[in-house]
C-alpha cells in the first residue's frame, strides 16, 4: 500500500501563532485524500496537534521527518514576496477580486487532485485546502482520527453545559485580524459588530434561552455586544477552545481557520460571515468555498 505524508514543516510551523486551524486543514485533507485513494496517512507525533488528537490504527505514526518527494504543492491564492522583495520592502498588489478567483482555481486543483489519478508512489503533500468541499466527511474523519479522551473530559467538567442544545458558541478572532492581509482588503478582515448582532437576532428566533459560550483573544470587543445575555466566557488555551467549540452543537463563526475547523462537525445551527474575509469588504468570497454546507450566511448590508 502506498502512503501519503503530512508536510513536516506544515504541522511543526510555530510562529508568532500556533497555526492550529490550518494545521487540522492539512490533517484533515491528507486523511480524505488517503481514504478516498486506499493509502495509508503518515502523520508525525511531536506537534502540538497532539494535544487534541490521538489516530487509530490506519493511521502511521512517525517520530522523525522522513525525506519524501512531493506529490502535491498548493499553489496559493496569496501571492508571497520573494527575499529580494522582502529586502526591499516591496509589496505585492492584489486585490480581493484577484485572491478570489486564484481561490476559486485553487480549489479546483485540491478538489482535482483529490478525486483524481495520483502518483504510483509514496509522497507528501503541502498545503491549507481550506474549502469545505475538501474536507472529510465525519464518518472519515472518525475513521482515522479520535479527539484525546483527557481533553473532552477535561473541557466537559470545566463547561458541563457546552453540549446543551440552548448553549452556543461564540467565536470572535481580533487581535492580528485588525491588520492582517490589508494590503489586499480596504478594510480590517475582523468582523465587525454588526455581523454579532445579527447573528443574536436569528439565533434568539430559533433557541429559546440560550447560553452564549464566548471565545475571543478581544473579549473587550465581544463582550459587550453580549451584555443583555447568559454568557460563559472561555479563558483557556487554544486546544481547549477547539475542543469546547468542536463539542457544542450551535455555532456563531467567526472568519479565523481555528474556528471554521472546530465547527466542522457536530453542529445543529451554525452561522458564518459572508465572503469570509471579505465579508466587510463586500466583494467576493475569501476564501473560496468558505461557507459549510449547513451554515446559514449574515450578509454585510
Amino acid at each position: 500500500m502506498y502512503k501519503i505524508y503530512a508536510d513536516y514543516n506544515r504541522v511543526f510551523s510555530n510562529q508568532l501563532h500556533t497555526h492550529l486551524g490550518n494545521k487540522v486543514q492539512h490533517l484533515f485533507y491528507l486523511m480524505n485524500l488517503s481514504f478516498h485513494h486506499k493509502r495509508r496517512p503518515i502523520v508525525y507525533s511531536g506537534s502540538n496537534l497532539d494535544n487534541i488528537f490521538e489516530y487509530r490504527q490506519d493511521v502511521e505514526i512517525l517520530t522523525e521527518e522522513k525525506n519524501i518527494d512531493f506529490g502535491f504543492i498548493e499553489e496559493s491564492a496569496f501571492l508571497e514576496a520573494n527575499r529580494l522583495q522582502k529586502m526591499l520592502n516591496i509589496k505585492i498588489k492584489q486585490s480581493v477580486m484577484d485572491v478570489s478567483v486564484k481561490s476559486y482555481y485553487q480549489y479546483l486543483k485540491e478538489l482535482n487532485f483529490l478525486y483524481g489519478k495520483l502518483p504510483e508512489r509514496d509522497f507528501m503533500i503541502r498545503g491549507h485546502f481550506w474549502h469545505y468541499d475538501l474536507m472529510p466527511k465525519y464518518e472519515v474523519f472518525n475513521k482515522y482520527i479520535l479527539i484525546k479522551n483527557s481533553l473532552l473530559q477535561q473541557v466537559k467538567f470545566k463547561y458541563p453545559s457546552i453540549d446543551d442544545i440552548n448553549s452556543i458558541a461564540v467565536h470572535y478572532r481580533g487581535g492580528d485580524f485588525h491588520t492582517h492581509k490589508r494590503d489586499i482588503f480596504k478594510k480590517s478582515i475582523a468582523l465587525n459588530p454588526e455581523y454579532y448582532k445579527k447573528s443574536l437576532i436569528k439565533i434568539k428566533k430559533k433557541i429559546s434561552s440560550p447560553v452564549f459560550h464566548i471565545f475571543s483573544d478581544e473579549l473587550d470587543t465581544i463582550l459587550p455586544l453580549f451584555k443583555d445575555e447568559e454568557t460563559v466566557v472561555h479563558k483557556d488555551d487554544a486546544f481547549m477552545d477547539w475542543v469546547s467549540i468542536y463539542l457544542s452543537k450551535n455555532v456563531i463563526q467567526s472568519n479565523s481557520s481555528f474556528c471554521w475547523t472546530a465547527s466542522l462537525y457536530n453542529k445543529k445551527i451554525s452561522i458564518q460571515p459572508e465572503y469570509g474575509y471579505g465579508f466587510n469588504d463586500r466583494i467576493a468570497p475569501v476564501p473560496f468555498g468558505f461557507i459549510h454546507a449547513n451554515s446559514e450566511e449574515i450578509k454585510n448590508e
